[in-house]
């Protein structure tokens, strides 16, 4: 599994960083809005649904809801929206509701999710930090995911929810956050200056972004509990599906396109 995983990994990610560096934020966008179309699909079968024409339909509904934000990136309010429906889901997992999750809140969340974590990862590309700061938001997310990988399965003891994902431990939430400061103070001493902001605000934008991503993790989790499978696909050897690589990219875009505005100010994004 750790084989297919580090190779499936080193296959994909250079050509990943690659289309963030070179491609246009317009085309950036497109790119990155088909990883968005199969997660739809993916997530369609975590409704419980198997009619080709109904999940189609779903996936149709997301590319909709895509197209008017395409047309106008960095619009403040809709990572607003996106922020304030995750700090709904980390009520939601605290209060420990996930099993009663309708099959109208799971249709709803995944247009919220995967629409505002696209228009996120757009927003930030589009910004005047643009490719680079991207580049900054993925090796923060990379970070944090390798550091709990590892950490967890070096010294990870005490569960962190156990009834969502038994596999995330105290442990490698810690390793991961480490990971994370350690990218974000090589990132604002090499590439960002930090633009003004100071040293507190941007490691608390960082960390709060590496806690996102936790928190998506724990919610496509629990989704699948509540579906009944282990992965969202096997698409990607070692992975699982994209759903299963995006779910903390979609929590934590917003939270860090949102944050990266609100410190820097309307420059940052268009208002």
């Amino acid at each position: 599994m750790l084989k297919e995983r580090l190779l499936t990994a080193l296959l994909l990610a250079p050509l990943f960083v690659l289309s963030i560096i070179y491609l246009p934020s317009h085309l950036f966008a497109l790119l990155v809005g088909v990883f968005v179309v199969l997660a739809a699909w993916e997530w369609s079968g975590l409704l419980g649904v198997d009619s080709s024409r109904v999940r189609t339909s779903y996936v149709v509904c997301v590319f909709l809801l895509a197209v008017p934000l395409y047309l106008q990136p960095g619009v403040t309010i809709v990572l607003a929206f996106g922020l304030g429906w995750w700090l709904f889901v980390i009520y939601q997992l605290v209060a420990g509701v996930g099993r009663r999750w309708s099959l109208l809140y799971r249709v709803l969340s995944g247009l919220i999710v995967l629409v505002t974590g696209w228009y996120a990862v757009y927003s930030l590309h589009y910004d005047t930090g643009g490719p680079r700061l991207l580049l900054i938001f993925f090796a923060l997310i990379w970070a944090a995911d390798i550091g709990a990988y590892f950490v967890g399965r070096a010294w990870g003891k005490r569960r962190l929810a156990p009834n969502i994902s038994p596999g995330k431990t105290v442990e490698g939430v810690i390793g991961g956050l480490v990971s994370v400061g350690s990218v974000s103070i090589c990132a604002g001493i090499l590439f960002l200056n930090l633009r003004g902001m100071g040293w507190l605000e941007w490691l608390s934008l960082c960390a709060a972004t590496a806690i996102a991503s936790v928190v998506g993790d724990l919610f496509e989790s629990q989704l699948k509990r509540v579906a009944g499978v282990k992965d969202s696909c096997s698409l990607l050897p070692g992975h699982g599906g994209v759903l299963d690589r995006i779910d903390g990219v979609t929590a934590s875009a917003p939270v860090f396109a949102l944050g990266w505005w609100w410190l820097l100010g309307p420059e940052a994004l268009q208002t």
